[in-house]
This record gives C-alpha cells, sequence and structure tokens, in this order.
C-alpha cells in the first residue's frame, strides 16, 4: 500500500519503475493468499460453443476470461 501511493505521486520516472519494480516482485514472490490444502485434478466441463478456454495450471492464476468467446 505505501509503495503503491509512493509511485502514485511520483514524478522522477526512473524512481517511480523502481517502486513498480519492487512492487512486482511483492506480488511475484511474496507470501500468497491462498493456501493449498489438497492437490488433485480439475475436471473442466464446457459447451462445445465456448471457445479460447484453456484450464489453468493454478486457481489463484487462472480465472480470467479475456480470451473466451461463444461460438455460434
Amino acid at each position: 500500500e505505501e509503495l503503491f501511493q509512493k509511485q502514485k505521486v511520483e514524478q522522477d520516472l526512473d524512481k517511480r519503475r523502481e517502486y513498480l519494480r519492487e512492487i512486482a516482485d511483492i506480488i511475484r514472490v511474496g507470501d500468497n493468499h491462498w493456501v493449498t490444502l489438497v492437490w488433485g485434478r480439475f475436471f473442466w466441463q464446457m459447451h462445445r460453443d465456448v471457445k479460447g478456454f484453456h484450464p489453468p495450471q493454478t486457481v489463484q492464476y487462472g480465472f480470467k476470461h479475456e480470451h473466451l468467446w461463444l461460438d455460434r
């Protein structure tokens, strides 16, 4: 939160990039908000008209639907 507020008002582009890299590192390697209790198989049932769906490798990273479309 503090880094986000700093980068939001920073005028120096290099310093702002540094803040954003630090934020990205925290998001990428920081503590995960998701606790995995069980490893198992996921089965995805999809109507044949839904296109562009690729099953995610993990639950927390996969629920993005920008590439889905309905082919009718």
